[in-house]
């Protein structure tokens, strides 16, 4: 077999090792796409579940500081309307 030959089919060879490897890495590169879009989504619904939880826990949070601040109030009042009682009004 010639130089020539044996060249070419050496060529050949590398071609198709080359194209091998080229597949190889689009197929790994698509994957890896398709895994990085996967955890796109899953970040997404985790952040939309703790913007949905932090909303709850605000509504709450507001009620219970009004539902607090008109018991304070009205204790503040009850206070106020005792401390005028007759056995407090000299102290």
């Amino acid at each position: 077999m010639a130089e020539k030959e044996k060249f070419e089919i050496l060529m050949e060879d590398l071609k198709k090792d080359f194209r091998a490897a080229f597949d190889g890495i689009i197929t790994l590169r698509d994957e890896m796409r398709r895994g990085f879009d996967e955890v796109k989504e899953q970040i997404k619904f985790v952040d939309d579940k703790l913007e949905f939880t932090a909303k709850e826990l605000g509504g709450k949070i507001d009620r219970v500081e009004k539902t607090l601040g008109n018991k304070i109030d009205r204790v503040a009042q009850k206070l106020d309307e005792h401390m005028r009682l007759p056995a407090h009004v000299g102290v």
